[in-house]
């Protein structure tokens, strides 16, 4: 063992493995509120990848052959731990569903205006790991190496990593996927018990009255926590005031899978929650909306209450597919004003533009005839450090202090405005505004602040409701649709699956996580989706107002990936795969729809596919002309219909199982049809 532990190349492979996982190790323990309990047992993780990654290095294959598997097992730990570090300081949580639906191509920007220093020194240590690992590893020990030593440290390594590391915590989400993949029935008590309520109304038969008009405001990360004068003095006084004027829900908390905007809108919408059926297969498609399409919402109810429904942010409206979710929730316009004005660092409007335009359109719609909901997203306390707005008012005590707390108090002058104004607009009377965090803040430039507080709460604040007071009932987000609903008088028959009225006597055993709940808000959330194609279905495409295929009038939104939705350019063709079992909605973009079809042919599978092709051909006349033609399919194994036709919304076509002439070519990478 002495001739090549002390030869300087086996030390150096040692130190730097060691180093390099302990450096990220260490670095993703900071981050946790729990830092001493949780460091020791992340440095034996380090410690175990690093033997893992030693072990083989010593092992006795070829040259080039154990190059390539060491190096390999290497990045692999290193971007494990890497992503897990990247997820927790950008989120606050580790890697999970909710994290998933919102990580794609199209949200790297936002990523890039939020964080461009950290990714800047992040891809420099990256490349600095890469040149160091193959500096360093490129030459094997010139001592013999007992086959004994070898094999313990990979052993030893591999039961460390296994049992300390970031890796299985990845390995335990995948199976938490896969299970949804099953679908499960329980009985009544099951679900009494996990606090769920069977309701026999769909969203199709809902019947509500109209109440008051609606203002409803997310402030982003803005928890109540910033309200307490002994962490943040000075720095939300209007809040302060506008307390006294309104009734106060203090103790709401983040539900599952709502720690972020999306998961946040989505609970306090249903008053359910997402579970990893939402994510669609493929990952990053967006929302899988067919799971739990039969679900009402509050903003729903409103709209079959008569509502106009108006929802206004800064940032761009299909970011994290909140266009899809909104569309489908009966909401009439959706207004991105981030390209009306000063965008701060080129991502959404600040919070006195939103505002600003804002009231606006609530002027507008006060002079209307119907009830309406405003719905408004604020964007200047996000973190990690906020955005400052360039005229912002001044404030003493954010002197010296990070930018955030300066733009907290900002939006705390902004809010408090446009309330002020909406006041002395006639109309008043009968608006209920509502002041609500999207979710806890997650870490940022004040989190040692934040952990100081006993205990975290969103903020909720109602004004002109009739009540005033504080409501200390525990709550979670999915509570927020039936207490709105109850607050604006708005009279309906629908129950929601998990939330109650914060105003009543709720269930407290819909509070819990457990894995009982999980699974069985998951079956209920299956019985309430629509995913199931009739014996004749009509499917046909729609543009407007919302892109997607239509099935019987159920709308599946057109995702080319990345969560990008668009009409499939020309020679190229979307995929849609529907698995009534288990009930999932898969999309793929291809360029080759004769070798799909040939393969979806030869399988034994129930799946049913739709397919929307654009084709395009040379004419060649006095002038050569470009041809294109929009393709239509649906089908089942062998049996497939088509329709065809100059522009993708004439496109209709009726599957009864009957066969059809063959659209898709023999040639790769070309469509045409046959005679």
């Amino acid at each position: 063992m002495k001739s090549w532990l002390t030869k300087v190349d086996g030390i150096w492979q040692l130190l730097l493995t060691l180093f390099v996982f302990g450096i990220f190790s260490l670095m993703s323990s900071c981050l946790r509120p729990s830092y001493w309990d949780i460091t020791p047992y992340r440095l034996l993780g380090a410690l175990g990848m690093g033997l893992c990654v030693y072990g083989l290095y010593l092992s006795p294959l070829k040259q080039g052959f154990r190059i390539c598997v060491t190096m390999s097992l290497f990045f692999l730990l290193l971007l494990v731990e890497l992503a897990e570090f990247c997820c927790y300081w950008a989120t606050g949580n580790e890697i999970s569903v909710e994290v998933l639906c919102n990580v794609n191509f199209t949200n790297l920007g936002m990523g890039i205006i939020l964080y461009p220093w950290e990714i800047v020194g992040g891809m420099f240590v990256w490349f600095a790991m890469i040149a160091a690992f193959f500096f360093v590893f490129r030459r094997k020990p010139k001592g013999a190496v007992p086959k004994a030593t070898w094999l313990l440290l990979l052993l030893l390594g591999g039961g460390l990593t296994a049992s300390c590391s970031s890796l299985p915590k990845l390995g335990r989400l995948y199976p938490n996927l896969c299970r949804f993949g099953k679908i499960r029935n329980f009985d009544l008590q099951f679900y009494r018990n996990c606090g769920i309520k069977l309701g026999n109304v769909t969203r199709e038969q809902v019947v509500a009255t109209p109440g008051k008009n609606l203002v409803f405001i997310y402030m982003e990360s803005f928890e109540r926590t910033y309200l307490d004068e002994k962490l943040f003095p000075g720095a939300a006084p209007n809040l302060q005031a506008l307390r006294q004027q309104a009734l106060n829900f203090d103790c709401i908390s983040n539900a599952w899978n709502a720690n972020l905007s999306f998961g946040g809108m989505y609970a306090s919408f249903t008053g359910s929650v997402l579970t990893p059926r939402h994510l669609p297969a493929g990952l990053n498609s967006g929302i899988n909306m067919g799971f739990g399409s039969r679900m009402a919402s509050f903003p729903w109810i409103l709209h079959q209450a008569g509502y106009r429904q108006m929802f206004i942010l800064g940032p761009e409206v299909e970011f994290a597919g909140v266009n899809v979710l909104l569309e489908r929730e009966g909401f009439d316009e959706m207004i991105s004003c981030g390209t009306r004005g000063e965008s701060p660092r080129h991502w959404g409007c600040y919070d006195r533009e939103l505002f600003e335009y804002a009231f606006d359109k609530y002027r507008q719609l006060i002079a209307g005839k119907q009830p309406f909901h405003l719905m408004l997203f604020t964007i200047d306390t996000h973190a990690p450090n906020g955005f400052v707005d360039p005229e912002s008012i001044p404030f003493e005590q954010g002197t010296g202090q990070p930018d955030l707390l300066k733009a907290i108090h900002k939006t705390d002058y902004e809010v408090s405005r446009f309330i002020r104004r909406l006041q002395e607009t006639p109309g008043w009377e009968n608006t209920c505004v509502i002041l609500a965090s999207d979710h806890l803040a997650p870490p940022n430039t004040l989190t040692g602040r934040l952990e100081k507080s006993p205990r975290r709460y969103h903020l909720n604040m109602v004004l002109n409701s009739g009540k005033t007071g504080v409501v200390t009932t525990p709550g979670k987000t999915f509570d927020i649709a039936p207490t709105v609903l109850e607050l604006l008088q708005v009279r309906h028959n629908y129950l929601f699956p998990i939330g109650e009225s914060l105003l009543g006597q709720p269930d407290p055993r819909r509070l819990a996580e457990h894995e009982d709940f999980k699974n069985a808000i998951d079956s209920y959330t299956m019985m309430r989706s629509d995913i199931a194609i009739s014996d004749h279905p009509t499917i046909a495409v729609q543009t407007r107002p919302l892109l997607g295929i239509s099935v019987d009038g159920m709308l599946l939104p057109l995702f080319v990936g990345n969560g990008i939705q668009r009409l499939p350019a020309p020679n190229e063709c979307i995929w849609i795969t529907i698995s009534p079992n288990k009930k999932q909605i898969s999309h793929q973009l291809i360029t080759n729809g004769a070798d799909m079809l040939a393969s979806v042919r030869q399988k034994k599978s129930y799946d049913i596919h739709i397919v929307l092709c654009h084709k395009s051909e040379l004419q060649k006349t006095e002038k050569t002309t470009e041809k294109t033609m929009w393709l239509l399919g649906v089908g089942q194994m062998k049996n497939w219909n088509w329709t065809s036709g100059d522009r993708p919304e004439q496109l209709s076509v009726n599957w009864n199982n009957g066969t059809s002439p063959n659209w898709f070519g023999r040639k790769k990478h070309e469509l045409r049809q046959e005679p």
